[in-house]
């Protein structure tokens, strides 16, 4: 008799620790299941678990994190506050010498804040505007996405003055950032930054990234209007080149001066372009470059028996292009020189 009630004793407490462990595994299992549902933005799913672990109130642990997730979304994706201060006043009162408890408590403060003014409903559009922002990006056209951006910038302008507008500016210049709008990023941090120097401070690197592709939009926009200018001056004092090309022409006498300066330089540029390390031999080696390259041609040109024997009409026809080709290329190698350089201007 007595083995059996010490059989049935094994038997009860085998059931009770095994309905423990099961209750302990389900509550873990549901908590890792709420977690991959909040990373893939799945918030009313995970919500649903995250509320299911609480009421099995079997692990403190998981109960704590969970309740303060359930705050967090309802406050940061769902944007229904007062569900946010509910379960953020229940982590409080649950857990107050957690860690979690301490941000629930300044989470719980700022919404209240908020509410006081009676502004919370336009704060909380601007937070769902900017979550919407994000998490559409990468499914929406590119212009859509910076329309988006535009419109958040505005908003965060309009209510500048409002208590919430700090949290509002650093958003809005974080997505103009994101969305590749440099232009109106810069106009954003003159307009805020010297009201917020914290904010200055904090995003002086984006700051200097945002000036160094301006400047780069704009050098790469001059070195096109050079071009461009290039051209237009190649037709425009044609009859000007015309009468250098002739005069040149006409100075074949002076083979032997070509010859010797075409040497000489020669021997310079090969020498700075050894030394190229340094910016003046650099722009020592450009320059050297387009006059090699002028000087090679005119050798041919000037010295050359088939070029002696074209007319005058030939000629010109003959070297204009490629005089306005080297032009037109100095201007190019005068911007690669300034975007090589662009880390003297703290860039």
């Amino acid at each position: 008799m007595t083995f059996f009630k010490i059989k049935i004793n094994l038997l009860v407490f085998t059931i009770l620790i095994n309905t423990v462990f099961l209750f302990a595994s389900n509550s873990d299992m549901l908590f890792k299941q709420g977690d991959k549902f909040f990373i893939s933005n799945q918030n009313e799913k995970a919500v649903e678990l995250y509320k299911k672990v609480v009421k099995n109130n079997d692990d403190s642990r998981l109960v704590m994190l969970s309740t303060y997730k359930l705050g967090y979304i309802y406050e940061t994706r769902l944007f229904k506050y007062d569900d946010a201060l509910q379960w953020y006043k229940e982590l409080m009162s649950k857990f107050p010498d957690s860690r979690h408890a301490k941000l629930a408590r300044t989470k719980f403060q700022k919404i209240i804040t908020i509410k006081n003014t009676g502004k919370l409903d336009i704060y909380g559009a601007f937070k769902k505007a900017r979550w919407d922002y994000y998490t559409s990006k990468k499914y929406i056209p590119y212009k859509e996405s910076q329309n988006k951006a535009i419109s958040l910038y505005k908003y965060a302008v309009k209510y500048q003055k409002e208590i919430f507008s700090e949290e509002m500016v650093q958003d809005s210049f974080e997505i103009l950032f994101n969305a590749d709008l440099f232009s109106l990023a810069n106009k954003a941090g003159k307009k805020f930054f010297s009201k917020y120097p914290i904010l200055k401070e904090k995003y002086a690197n984006m700051t200097t990234f945002i000036k160094g592709q301006l400047l780069r939009k704009s050098l790469f926009i001059i070195s096109l209007l050079l071009m461009a200018v290039t051209l237009l001056m190649s037709l425009i004092f044609k009859t000007f080149m015309n009468t250098i090309l002739l005069v040149l022409r006409n100075i074949k006498k002076h083979w032997l001066f070509f010859l010797i300066f075409f040497v000489v330089f020669s021997a310079f540029y090969i020498i700075a372009f050894s030394l190229s390390n340094d910016i003046a031999y650099k722009l020592f080696d450009h320059i050297g470059l387009l006059v090699v390259f002028l000087f090679s041609y005119l050798w041919f040109a000037l010295f050359n028996e088939t070029a002696n024997s074209l007319t005058k009409k030939e000629w010109i026809t003959y070297m204009t292009p490629i005089l306005s080709l080297v032009f037109a290329g100095s201007w190019l190698i005068a911007y690669a020189y300034l975007f090589d350089y662009m880390w003297l201007f703290g860039i």
